[in-house]
C-alpha cells in the first residue's frame, strides 16, 4: 500500500505506475490523479496542442510525405511478406486489378489492396479486397468453417 501525494488516499501498489525514474514526483501520484491531471492540462491547452499537432503534420510538403509512405510501405511489404512494390505490382497485373476472389476492381492507393497469405506457411496467395479479406480472417482460413457458411447460406436464401 502507498499513499498518493496528490489525493492522499491510500491505494494498493499496482494504482501507481512503474516510472520509478521519473524526477517530477508524478511516481507518487496514483492513476486516477494522473489522469485528471492529464484531462485538466489537455482542457486549458487544447488549441496550443492541436495547433503544434497541426504544425508537426504539415511541417513536410505533400511529395515529401508521399515519398515517406512509398517508403514505410516499401519496409513494410519486405519485412511482412518479404516482397517489393515491383512484386506486388506484377501481382496486380497478373490478377488484372482486380480482388482474386469477388473479382472486384482493387483501389489506386496501397491501403485498398490486402496481401492474403497462409497463417501457417506465411506463402502469399493473392492480392484480395478488404471485404474479401477480412471475410476470410473471420473463418480463420479454415475450409470447413467456410463449407458449412456456404450451406448456411444455401439453406437461408
Amino acid at each position: 500500500m502507498k499513499i498518493c501525494k496528490r489525493c492522499g488516499v491510500e491505494h494498493p501498489r499496482t494504482m501507481y505506475g512503474k516510472d520509478s525514474s521519473r524526477k517530477d514526483g508524478m511516481k507518487d501520484v496514483c492513476k486516477p490523479c494522473r489522469q485528471q491531471e492529464a484531462a485538466e492540462y489537455y482542457g486549458k491547452n487544447r488549441e496550443n496542442i492541436l495547433v503544434r499537432d497541426k504544425k508537426r503534420y504539415h511541417a513536410v510538403d505533400e511529395e515529401t510525405r508521399k515519398a515517406r509512405n512509398r517508403k514505410n510501405r516499401e519496409r513494410y511489404l519486405q519485412a511482412t511478406y518479404n516482397l517489393s512494390s515491383e512484386q506486388i505490382e506484377r501481382m496486380r497485373k497478373e490478377q488484372n486489378n482486380k480482388c482474386d476472389i469477388c473479382e472486384v476492381e482493387l483501389g489506386a492507393d496501397w491501403w485498398q489492396i490486402h496481401t492474403d497469405h497462409c497463417h501457417t506457411t506465411g506463402k502469399v496467395r493473392g492480392l484480395l479486397c478488404n471485404d474479401c479479406n477480412r471475410g476470410l480472417g473471420g473463418f480463420k482460413d479454415s475450409l470447413f468453417a467456410l463449407d458449412k457458411a456456404m450451406k448456411y447460406l444455401r439453406k437461408h436464401t
